[in-house]
């Protein structure tokens, strides 16, 4: 209902909704797994439509419960605040938040945020970019040399943090005009490709922004991205998570090679009539990042 509600306020076909609704990647997620991002994704959805509607408390009150749900919402959190800087819906947001989240901490304590912690220093799974980054940093010995400055996370996931939030503070400082629902559909992708896990419900965060954008190479990966679930015959059979090199290949190579070629088609109209040179450069580089990681 919301991404419809969106689309009626954008003046963009409502028919373009069936791209969120038929993506079997968002009935495999919510309908079947049962995955929490559902909520958090529509609470980001409604928080867009309220702003847009030019309602403040109910668009940073919906971003707070987003929030709560996951927190990949607050690398968003600046972009709304910079469509609609008013204290007051601001100050709701944070108490929203402290209000929600208090009575837990004195269950937790200290434990709060020990998951947070495991999970960004031990977790690495069917990882893009990131995978790319680390085999540069190890064949340069550069991991090694910063082990002991940078440890527990380590010099790629400084690195990409590092990258992913001057990439978002670009966006912040010089795209103003851009619209919301293009700088959360480019920063979302920013952040899945940079992280070092990936799993496929993940991917559900760019499905409803398909429908305002409907990139060709995004949707490709949400049929592609479900080979990764190869690794549970493995561990089913005889218990070892085991990631085969061959399985990102399948599932990345066709998303960045079609990604790279529709972005030199908008961005070189002329190359058109022959693509062949970048075409067959982008697999030579994409094949052999990806047989090495």
């Amino acid at each position: 209902m919301l991404v419809f509600l969106i689309l009626k306020e954008n003046n963009q076909p409502v028919q373009r909704v069936f791209i969120y609704l038929w993506n079997p990647l968002i009935l495999v997620s919510f309908a079947l797994d049962g995955h929490m991002d559902s909520l958090a994704t529509c609470c980001l959805l409604a928080s867009i439509y309220f702003l847009m509607r030019k309602k403040g408390w109910l668009s940073f009150g919906t971003l707070a419960l987003s929030f709560l749900s996951k927190i990949y919402t607050i690398f968003l959190f600046p972009f709304l605040v910079q469509r609609s800087w008013r204290w007051t819906p601001l100050l709701f947001f944070f108490l929203l938040i402290f209000c929600i989240s208090f009575p837990y901490y004195f269950e937790a304590h200290e434990n709060l945020f020990s998951g947070l912690t495991i999970y960004s220093i031990h977790w690495s799974f069917n990882h893009s970019l990131y995978g790319a980054l680390e085999w540069v940093f190890t064949i340069t010995r550069l991991q090694n040399l910063s082990s002991a400055f940078l440890e527990p996370l380590g010099l790629t996931k400084v690195f990409i943090a590092l990258l992913t939030m001057g990439v978002l503070l670009m966006v912040l400082v010089k795209k103003k005009e851009t619209s919301l629902l293009k700088i959360c559909f480019w920063s979302i992708g920013l952040l899945l490709l940079c992280s070092p896990t990936f799993h496929f419900w993940y991917l559900t965060w760019m499905v409803p922004f398909l429908v305002f954008f409907p990139n060709r190479a995004w949707i490709l990966l949400t049929g592609t991205i479900m080979v990764s679930q190869e690794v549970l015959i493995g561990y089913a059979s005889v218990g070892v998570w085991e990631e085969k090199w061959w399985v990102k290949g399948v599932e990345f190579i066709p998303f960045y090679l079609l990604l790279a070629y529709d972005y030199l088609k908008h961005r070189f109209p002329t190359t058109n009539k022959n693509p062949s040179l970048f075409f067959y450069l982008a697999i030579f580089s994409c094949t052999t990042v990806y047989l090495k990681v």
